[in-house]
């Protein structure tokens, strides 16, 4: 069965390719001694043949993609994977429109040049791509902007196949409001409701089917079923955990569990927060519970809270007790401690253990001039990295004198340590909150990848 994890790594590969077609647009121009004759747009092209080929004649399928998401995600996580992948197809839109907006005026002895380049190397066949004909063709470069332009809007156009319709049996029972003959069953009659969402869902059997198809319906109408509902999750997370650790052979006690399900529990009250919104991640707009609805997920959110104390106490304790056994005068410790501050996520973790990196005795600080643009710049990366959307700040943050080449590389290694989804060059929005930072405002982004990779 196909995860969110496999899906969004199949579409990884698929969107990665079309980064492949940049190059016979940008290379075109030959202006630059070492592209003196083309011979960058050559090499460009024997590269695009290659792998091309390998992506074509490989396992991934954007149609595959496109039926999994249908078939084994749930509709919210259904749709936030459509928003992620509709954003990754405009990413690479836009640097198209703005290579071809960049392009300079090719004279007609460098387009006939260009033309029997394509015409002796380039082996794919793509449709809408020009090919080579009897004579020369004097619209070549413009009918190979089109062709590129085609590829992505047809791609694009099969993305946008992933996007969901919610919520099609509720909507088509309460439009046809079915009388209760024969046994049917209803959820509405004569305009009035008579049966809740979950119970009409459970009842007709749709919970079940699709289940079986891995996509979930959450009860939180109702903290009883919500709470053990949930916990079947943790434990499906538990075995993957418990046989991770058996296959690095490593034993799995009270204390390794107790920090793992407090970790679960952590995640839980992102998954609460977004039940409770009425936005999706990426800003788009969503139905908010009823106020019943709300009321019982935050019981479940003070259940998980209760929870997450306990195992804090827990996991303190066995701490102190592991540290009373040990040399006193041994001052280094790797015992895990949960404190106050436990509420920050494993992705904000990471960034503050890279800015901590930056200077033994300031930390972050070594780089900014307080610590709110420190804090602000902080919540922008753990925003971006978690999929949150968030409006950046209008004034730029400043960076102190002499910070800009350590925290560059710092950058850098943040993003190699949390995007799993593309790569740094080609991350053009990692990019345009790197340059609310003052010492980067005015840089490229060709120019910021060299420096956070140097």
């Amino acid at each position: 069965m196909a995860t969110l994890e496999s899906i969004k790594h199949q579409f990884d590969i698929a969107i990665k390719h079309l980064d492949l077609f940049l190059p016979l647009i940008n290379l075109t121009d030959s202006h630059s001694l070492e592209n003196k004759d083309f011979a960058l747009l050559k090499d460009a092209i024997q590269t695009f043949n290659l792998n091309y080929a390998y992506y074509t004649l490989g396992n991934v399928n954007l149609d595959k993609i496109v039926s999994d998401s249908k078939l084994f995600l749930e509709l919210e996580r259904r749709n936030r994977f459509y928003q992620f992948a509709h954003n990754e197809v405009t990413v690479r839109k836009n640097q198209l429109n703005d290579l071809i907006s960049q392009m300079s005026p090719i004279s007609d002895e460098n387009v006939i040049k260009i033309e029997n380049i394509f015409s002796e190397c380039f082996s794919p066949s793509i449709k809408d791509f020009p090919f080579k004909g009897i004579g020369h063709n004097p619209d070549f470069i413009d009918d190979l902007i089109n062709g590129i332009r085609s590829y992505f809007i047809e791609f694009e156009s099969t993305v946008n196949k992933i996007k969901p319709k919610m919520s099609v049996s509720i909507t088509s029972a309460k439009e046809e409001e079915e009388e209760n003959d024969g046994g049917r069953i209803y959820l509405y009659k004569k305009g009035k409701k008579v049966m809740s969402d979950w119970k009409f869902l459970e009842t007709t059997g749709t919970v079940g089917r699709l289940a079986k198809a891995g996509i979930t319906f959450n009860p939180i109408h109702d903290f009883d079923k919500l709470k053990p509902f949930r916990l079947e999750k943790y434990e499906v997370a538990k075995k993957s955990f418990i046989e991770e650790r058996e296959m690095n052979e490593v034993k799995t006690g009270d204390f390794e569990l107790n920090v793992h399900l407090f970790s679960w529990f952590r995640s839980e009250l992102l998954v609460i927060e977004q039940w409770l919104s009425d936005t999706y991640p990426k800003g788009q707009k969503k139905n908010k519970p009823s106020t019943s609805d709300q009321i019982e997920i935050l019981k479940y959110k003070q259940h998980v809270n209760s929870e997450m104390q306990r195992l804090k106490e827990l996991i303190n304790t066995s701490n102190n007790l592991a540290t009373s056994a040990e040399d006193k005068s041994n001052s280094k410790s790797t015992n895990v401690v949960i404190t106050a501050d436990d509420n920050i996520s494993p992705t904000k973790g990471k960034i503050l253990g890279r800015f901590e990196e930056l200077d033994k005795q300031k930390g972050g600080l070594y780089a900014f001039d307080n610590e709110k643009d420190y804090n602000t710049f902080v919540q922008l990366l753990e925003g971006f990295f978690t999929y949150v959307h968030q409006n950046l700040p209008d004034e730029k943050i400043r960076v102190k004198k002499g910070a800009k080449t350590r925290l560059a590389k710092t950058l850098g290694e943040i993003h190699k340590d949390l995007s799993n989804e593309k790569s740094l060059m080609s991350d053009s929005k990692f990019f345009t909150i790197i340059k609310k930072l003052s010492c980067f405002e005015n840089e490229t982004d060709f120019a910021l990848y060299k420096a956070l990779t140097r």
